[in-house]
């Protein structure tokens, strides 16, 4: 999906806003200037490590769109939703990740910043989580991989992302 589109991963393992935000100010982005875009998805470990309270994590990711946008001025950001979390929709973390995406819905400006939210792809049809898709609830396996590329890929294609 990304190797003819020249993509740069920048996702750490157990990575919080605050390590994004640390990376993008010391050196991430330090030749990224002219990106096209941007696709973003932080958030579920703000949840999970200390169970931030949401508003916090999404002031953290609007944090992190500020900064994309004075340094790459010209890409277009799409931000993800934080995937759900728990194998059951009412795991209390899971709850956490809705809260967070109900904040960070109004980031979408339809200009620099587009909102998606496929969490519902993750899911069966009773909104479980299941083994074949995040073994652990929390990290995507193959399937889980494909889900997700496939779910962004109309969307990337809608923001000019060839």
């Amino acid at each position: 999906y990304y190797a003819h589109r020249n993509a740069l991963n920048l996702g750490f393992s157990g990575d919080r806003t605050e390590h994004v935000l640390w990376r993008l100010n010391n050196g991430n982005l330090s030749r990224q200037r002219n990106a096209k875009a941007v696709v973003l998805m932080i958030g579920t470990n703000n949840t999970g490590h200390n169970k931030q309270d949401p508003s916090e994590t999404a002031d953290g990711i609007q944090m992190i769109l500020s900064t994309l946008r004075a340094r790459c001025p010209k890409a277009k950001v799409l931000l993800l939703g934080v995937f759900p979390r728990g194998v059951e929709a009412d795991h209390p973390m899971r709850q956490l990740n809705v809260e967070i995406n109900k904040r960070i819905a109004k980031f979408h400006d339809g200009n620099h910043v587009h909102f998606l939210d496929i969490s519902e792809k993750f899911l069966d049809e009773n909104g479980v989580l299941t083994k074949e898709i995040m073994p652990d609830a929390l990290h995507p396996k193959q399937k889980g991989y494909n889900i997700w590329a496939e779910a962004i890929e109309p969307h990337l294609k809608k923001l000019g992302i060839k």
